[in-house]
């Protein structure tokens, strides 16, 4: 036992680390590109534009997408777009999910329309943002309400496309064309066929793109108005540790092989760690240690994932890792104790 422990213990530290950490990568390859027609998103993609002002300064917005999806995936949401402010924060979001596009007032999902993506066909979303609340049009017609008003849009200063800022909640599929407006558009304005492209209600547009290029950068055709970037890699616009895993509006499903495989696979150490030191007198001395050590060991790989793209730094992995250690060094300690009284 004096060899194998440290042996065992070795052994689970590399697993733990490998599944922690796997692939290894600080920086994949971006997966938005031009293709000439269109900003597709394969894979982890991101797309990144910054003012230096805020963008919709009297915290009204117009937000008008040309997009077509190409996954329609039950168990997550993807960002086609997410405007946030100086400190990352989200402040509203456009997302899909399955055939259903989602409006977000920072994590909170405040209005939707349940067929606003088909398989193959564009669709125009128009977002009208307003102090009277928000309104979702989908090809031109009313989709979807809130009375909720777009408190903090007149913070936001960047956004991105295809990923949320943090790097999760990846979009899969092309975008055709972005107009932005710094007012809420009328709903006869809103109405109008390729409202974006439209002489009428172009009064107060800030930014208009047509990804029809190629190259790193989407320019605006509206004088002074942001330039849209897309980075070689795949680098979130805002790294977060120790960071939520459960959102509301963003999660729609409690993953329990996700839970399990981070309590479960943390058991072995804790109860590996627990005789790690059998010269310690005190069993809640062993406790503590193993504990202590799987927690350190959990804190690192966390750690870690803030610096790989492809990874999410979350609290909860941490919490059941430790609850796991915890629970391995109990049943660790417990064994012993039987042992040394079938001894006696």
């Amino acid at each position: 036992m004096r060899f194998l422990v440290p042996v065992l213990f070795s052994v689970m530290v590399v697993v733990a680390l490998v599944a922690g950490l796997w692939p290894f990568e600080t920086s994949p390859e971006n997966g938005a590109r031009l293709n000439g027609k269109s900003l597709e998103f394969k894979d982890a993609g991101i797309a990144v534009a910054c003012a230096s002002g805020p963008l919709f300064p009297a915290g009204e917005a117009t937000i008008e997408i040309s997009a077509v999806a190409r996954d329609f995936l039950m168990d997550r949401s993807g960002a086609l777009l997410s405007f946030y402010d100086a400190a990352g924060k989200e402040v509203l979001s456009v997302s899909q999910w399955s055939g259903r596009a989602i409006i977000n007032i920072g994590s909170e999902a405040v209005a939707g329309a349940r067929s606003a993506f088909s398989k193959d066909k564009w669709a125009s979303l128009l977002v009208a943002a307003g102090k009277g609340g928000i309104t979702l049009y989908v090809d031109g017609k009313v989709a979807g309400r809130s009375p909720n008003p777009s408190y903090g849009l007149e913070k936001a200063a960047c956004f991105t496309l295809g990923s949320s800022p943090d790097g999760r909640h990846h979009w899969h599929g092309s975008l055709r064309s972005l107009a932005l407006w710094n007012r809420a558009l009328s709903p006869e304005e809103a109405g109008l066929p390729e409202a974006s492209l439209a002489a009428g209600p172009a009064s107060g547009r800030t930014g208009l793109y047509l990804f029809d290029g190629s190259g790193p950068l989407v320019k605006n055709s509206v004088t002074g108005g942001p330039q849209i970037s897309l980075p070689p890699v795949f680098r979130p616009a805002k790294r977060v540790f120790l960071g939520p895993v459960f959102e509301s509006g963003r999660s729609f499903r409690f993953d329990g092989a996700d839970v399990a495989v981070n309590l479960i696979g943390f058991m072995p150490l804790g109860f590996l760690a627990y005789f790690f030191k059998p010269a310690a007198r005190s069993a809640a001395m062993k406790l503590i240690f193993a504990v202590s050590v799987c927690f350190a060991l959990s804190l690192s790989i966390e750690t870690a994932q803030v610096f790989m793209p492809e990874r999410f730094s979350q609290l909860s992995d941490l919490v059941l890792n430790t609850s796991g250690a915890a629970a391995g060094a109990l049943f660790g300690m417990l064994s012993g104790k039987r042992i040394s009284q079938s001894k006696d």
